[in-house]
This record gives C-alpha cells, sequence and structure tokens, in this order.
C-alpha cells in the first residue's frame, strides 16, 4: 500500500502503508517517465463514454436522483465551488456525474451524525473560497440545520442551497434495516413536516421549487442574487436493500 500524502504525518489508522511517499500527486506524476499507456486504460474510457452516453438518453421524466446528481455535475457553477451533503447526495454525485462539467472546488463535511451543521459549514466553505458556491442537500440535513439560513446573507451571499426533498433519510432503504419495514419509515427513513419554502420564508431567504429536471436547470441558471434555496421535490430511489 502506498500513500502519498503532503502530510508525511498523515494518518494511517490500520497500519496498512507499507511506502509512504511526501509529496502531492501533481508533483509526483511530473517526476515519472513518460511510457507508453495501459492498454487497459482506453478500455475503461471507451465504456466510460458508452456508460455516459446510455445514462444522458435515458427519459428525462419522471425525475431521479442519478438525473440530478447528472445535471448538477453540469450546471454548477464554472470556476465556483461544490459542498456535498452526506447520505445520498454524496453517493449518487460520486456514482452518476458526468464527465465534462466545469471546473469546481468540491468539499464535504461529515458531520458528527452525518447531517448536521451542513448549512453552516457550507457558509464558511463558500466565505473562505470567495467563490459561488452550490451545496446539495437532502431534506432530512437541511431540517437538522435549518437554523443556519438566520446567517445565510451575511456570511454567504454567493451560497444557493439545493435541497433534495424525497421524504426523508432513505439513504436507509438500502441497508439491510430495509428488511424490516415495521421499523423502518418511523425509526430510520423518518420523514420531516418541516416545509422548506416556510422555514425560508422566516429566515428572509428566497425559496424556489422544482420537480422536473427542466425546472432545475433554469433555477441553477438563474443567476438570482443573494442567497436562495432550491426545493426539488424527487421521488425516492428504487429501494435496494443491501
Amino acid at each position: 500500500h502506498v500513500r502519498v500524502a503532503r502530510d508525511a504525518a498523515a494518518a494511517d489508522p490500520s497500519g496498512a502503508v507499507t511506502w509512504g511517499v511526501d509529496a502531492d500527486l501533481e508533483g509526483l506524476l511530473a517526476c515519472l517517465p513518460a511510457g507508453a499507456p495501459d492498454p487497459r486504460v482506453s478500455a475503461w474510457r471507451e465504456r466510460s463514454a458508452q456508460l455516459e452516453a446510455a445514462l444522458d438518453a435515458r427519459p428525462t421524466a419522471p425525475l431521479t436522483e442519478e438525473q440530478l446528481a447528472r445535471l448538477i455535475s453540469r450546471a454548477a457553477p464554472d470556476g465556483g465551488a461544490l459542498f456535498v451533503g452526506n447520505s445520498m447526495p454524496i453517493r449518487d454525485l460520486d456514482r452518476w456525474s458526468a464527465s465534462d462539467g466545469p471546473s469546481l472546488v468540491v468539499g464535504a463535511n461529515r458531520g458528527a451524525s452525518g447531517i448536521d451543521g451542513l448549512i453552516a459549514t457550507a457558509c464558511g466553505f463558500s466565505r473562505g473560497l470567495g467563490r459561488p458556491t452550490l451545496l446539495v442537500l437532502g431534506d432530512q440535513s437541511f431540517a437538522h440545520d435549518v437554523g443556519g439560513l438566520a446567517v445565510l446573507a451575511e456570511v454567504a451571499p454567493d451560497l444557493t442551497v439545493l435541497v433534495v426533498n424525497n421524504g426523508g433519510g432513505h439513504i436507509f432503504d438500502r441497508l439491510p434495516i430495509a428488511r424490516h419495514p415495521e421499523l423502518l419509515e418511523r425509526w430510520f427513513t423518518a420523514p420531516q413536516r418541516l416545509s422548506i419554502a416556510s422555514a425560508c420564508s422566516a429566515f428572509g431567504v428566497d425559496h424556489a421549487g422544482a420537480s422536473t429536471l427542466a425546472e432545475v436547470q433554469r433555477a441553477l441558471v438563474s443567476g438570482a442574487p443573494g442567497p436562495r434555496v432550491i426545493e426539488v421535490s424527487a421521488p425516492p430511489a428504487e429501494r435496494q436493500p443491501g
């Protein structure tokens, strides 16, 4: 196991690293001698292109989480920043993002419980970078940091919050607990009764609703000034218990 890191003291809790390289990845690649590419690389790229074309050819209605992830990866502000919430958003973007999207700085924060403090963290992320920033998170995460809207205009005026409202924590649909429907919705999915539009109104933050890819696209490229929230109503992905 080779670890490449700028910090020589980077953690290795599993003790798996056998060779540590104290460098950043770009610097290391610049030192490697040029050589013929592995023939497998061309095959991987060709297969990847086929998969991307197949995804883009799928019907756009009804809206799905995979299509939303692809749209977000292409519609985020070029030269801006993307902050990704936990549970399904970060998994969807990791799995379905398009390879032809704009150049972005990407950030994420695990949080103590995975879903807490994401609006506040994204505010600091956007302010520190000084770039237009898109935060993508689920309705559960939004509810757990709804108070973060109170400082949005003052701290992060260039932050757009996109909330994927699919009616609760549907990451649990893909975990073994999904085999116990009598427990799943009440204790794990736990749909929120919070009105996102009303919460935004209470804090004086602009709110826009969207339920189709075209509506999401228009909302993202509208260039509305100031912080805003885009609420995307999306059906949960098909249940696939692990």
